[in-house]
């Protein structure tokens, strides 16, 4: 794959994953009670749904910012993959909602995959001159 080809690709899956993170903690900020059904019942044993609610969605928004810088884009991504993973596994007695997650949490791992290659090949690109 060239190398315009794969930062087209890496660009476009991070615009779709930030902009999925930013809705989600855009919206949890302005309107929570849509979001509190979204909440695990054993985690608002431990923490307040509220709590959760804010957390999360400022965990979003950094999310989101990290996968659209591209010097932090990695951390991004990774950070993206864990966040849909926990949130898949907490909730897979609802998977009729959070199935729309699996794909995210593919797209992370794939901006995360090939960021580090395009990383990789262009330390080896330096050593090799």
């Amino acid at each position: 794959m060239h190398s315009i080809e794969k930062k087209t690709i890496i660009l476009a899956l991070s615009i779709a994953l930030a902009f999925a993170h930013a809705y989600a903690g855009l919206g949890t900020l302005t309107n929570p009670s849509q979001w509190q059904i979204f909440v695990p019942a054993w985690i608002t044993s431990l923490i307040s749904v509220s709590s959760v609610l804010y957390l999360h969605a400022f965990l979003d928004i950094a999310i989101a910012l990290l996968i659209l810088y591209p010097k932090t884009r990695f951390y991004g991504a990774i950070l993206s993959a864990l966040n849909f993973t926990f949130i898949i596994l907490s909730n897979l007695d609802q998977l009729f909602i959070v199935f729309r997650d699996v794909p995210l949490l593919m797209g992370a791992v794939l901006v995360a995959f090939l960021v580090y290659e395009s990383r990789a090949a262009s330390q080896s690109a330096l050593h090799s001159q």
